[in-house]
């Protein structure tokens, strides 16, 4: 199959319009025509319904959609990776705000400045799309699972504590047990972390019982959620380690359960030795 019908029949779903289609690619309207009916041959299933208004997807035209998306990425990276030595790095929100970019730049000082890598925050579950679609060289998530073709490395362990207001009546206290935080109003950040699933795995049926009063989208609106007294939180350390005096918020662990979250640095398999990445994940790993 030639890869250019995936092309126009990407700009025809655009569009909906053969001639429009056309002008748009630099072709004549008898090619498209010619692009998408070989395409449904190739396929067995028929994709447009022509109209006079213009056209319209089938149902198995909208399944595939999604997969002509894909493969159109896939080789736009493939593309991009083989022009440039550009490293494309994807961290979840906490990774990518509070720990990475200071290890980046330490990696561009021990590796040289011709280091070139671009760096983008999103959500973990985003970012590991992300890698998977080959959109990204490099991940740094709170969580992973293993897939074909990818590596995944623990980076590095972060503990979680406890947040409340300084003057809360609990910060009176140099430990907490699972139990007295069940009827705080809780403050939730950034969906898809796996802090959830973490604290029912540590603590057990106890977790189910916690009060999510609000989700407040990202750390950094949990932080100042606290400091105003609106409820407590369970965040990452290093979020608020440096924030906790001038911000009147305490920092507390939960007693004989230390709460830690794995790190992980993935990418996909490397077997070009020479390529900057290999360079990158090591120097990020020493440590």
């Amino acid at each position: 199959m030639y890869l250019g019908y995936l092309t126009t029949y990407r700009e025809l779903v655009r569009t909906r319009n053969f001639h429009e289609t056309a002008e748009a690619l630099g072709l004549s309207q008898s090619t498209v025509s010619q692009h998408i009916r070989r395409l449904e041959e190739y396929l067995g299933v028929q994709l447009i319904i022509r109209r006079h208004s213009g056209c319209e997807l089938t149902p198995e035209a909208r399944r595939f959609t999604e997969v002509a998306d894909g493969i159109l990425r896939l080789l736009e990276g493939a593309r991009t990776d083989l022009q440039s030595q550009q490293i494309l790095i994807g961290a979840s929100t906490n990774v990518g705000t509070f720990l990475l970019q200071p290890e980046l730049r330490r990696c561009q000082k021990a590796l040289g400045e011709d280091l070139d890598f671009r760096l983008s925050i999103d959500r973990n579950d985003r970012v590991v799309e992300q890698l998977l679609h080959h959109q990204i060289d490099l991940a740094f998530t709170e969580w992973w699972t293993p897939q074909p073709g990818f590596q995944s490395h623990l980076w590095r362990q972060e503990p979680l504590v406890v947040i409340l207001p300084a003057k809360h009546p609990l910060a009176t206290q140099e430990w907490l047990s699972p139990e007295s935080l069940i009827n705080e109003p809780m403050l939730g950040g950034e969906k898809a972390t796996g802090t959830g699933r973490l604290l029912r795995e540590q603590l057990g049926e106890v977790a189910d019982r916690y009060h999510m009063h609000m989700n407040l989208g990202n750390t950094v609106a949990v932080i100042e959620g606290v400091r105003n007294g609106l409820g407590i939180s369970i965040v990452q350390k290093s979020a608020v380690a440096k924030k906790s005096q001038q911000s009147g918020i305490a920092l507390r662990e939960i007693e004989n359960v230390p709460l830690v979250k794995d790190i992980y640095l993935s990418h996909r398999e490397i077997s070009d030795e020479q390529h900057p990445l290999r360079r990158l994940r090591a120097e990020l790993l020493q440590e």
